[in-house]
């Protein structure tokens, strides 16, 4: 889906990708409040998400 695509739709997919991946973990936190835990893994997954587009980019092969 991310093959032969420029820069700044790229980025636009990323913050898609990290916009509704932590709005995710936050539906899931405010359904399950046990899982509070989860709450920890918020902070790495957009860099992760970034990373993982970024190498997508370079080798154009997503």
């Amino acid at each position: 889906m991310q093959e032969n695509i420029g820069v700044g739709k790229r980025v636009l997919w990323w913050l898609g990708q990290s916009v509704a991946l932590i709005g995710g973990f936050v539906l899931t936190l405010n359904f399950l409040p046990q899982l509070g835990f989860m709450f920890l893994l918020l902070p790495p997954f957009p860099p992760l998400m970034g990373i993982l587009s970024l190498v997508a980019g370079l080798l154009n092969r997503a």
